[in-house]
């Protein structure tokens, strides 16, 4: 009973691990994916900058969500003047972005150390009770993406009020607030389409090699019986 509680644990975590990986693959894999995204939404156009103007303060707001910069004061070009690309407000609710993602790295390092030790103690235990989570979390997580594909604005104003419940600096303005302007909805819907097909992809290769490992081990039983 303690062994299958154990490995439903480390597959649960595991799979954590595995979703916290895509996020970060997701953000910080691919730099081209915000250009491509700001051409796609014409940002440049509602915040009258150069694309190269942009991505240099992309890079560093990047930067500044996983710690490698202190603070958001970034001066930039806007209309032809230089001036600061956020406001005190969007400062503000960067800090709370910084913080989640940054517990978010924490949390995936601290949950892979105890995968690692699971693996190590269940050995072949684990492959069919992970096999049997990973099923579910197929099933929950095509579920969810039908709901939120339905009404993705519904979802990502619940999504806010979860994770932000201390402010609502995560509710800003178009008209004096650029951040909102450089990564609108339809930004937020492509980026978790992309978490989404990195995860479920990975989660496919994974059952794969789970189910290898199943008919081998059964082949070679079989083959132990015979004998």
């Amino acid at each position: 009973m303690f062994k299958r509680l154990f490995s439903i644990l480390v597959s649960i975590s595991f799979l954590i691990v595995l979703l916290l990986t895509s996020v970060q693959v997701a953000v910080y894999s691919d730099r081209g994916f915000f250009e491509k995204e700001y051409e796609k939404y014409q940002v440049l156009d509602d915040v009258h900058m150069t694309m190269d103007d942009l991505m240099q303060v992309t890079d560093k707001l990047l930067g500044y969500m996983i710690g490698d910069k202190d603070d958001l004061v970034i001066e930039t070009t806007i209309s032809g003047q230089t001036r600061e690309f956020f406001n005190e407000r969007e400062k503000m609710h960067m800090v709370d972005v910084r913080d989640l993602f940054i517990k978010g790295y924490w949390m995936r390092n601290i949950l892979a150390i105890f995968v690692l030790i699971g693996v190590v103690i269940l050995r072949r235990q684990i492959v069919k009770i992970f096999l049997a989570t990973t099923g579910i979390t197929v099933i929950i997580s095509v579920i969810l993406g039908l709901i939120i594909s339905r009404d993705f604005y519904s979802a990502f104003i619940l999504f806010h009020k979860i994770l932000f419940t201390q402010n609502d600096f995560w509710l800003l303005n178009p008209e004096t607030d650029l951040l909102i302007n450089i990564v609108p909805e339809g930004f937020f819907m492509d980026m978790a389409l992309r978490i989404g097909l990195i995860f479920g992809v990975s989660l496919l290769v994974l059952i794969g090699l789970g189910l290898c490992i199943l008919i081998l081990e059964r082949k070679k039983a079989i083959n132990e019986s015979k004998n």
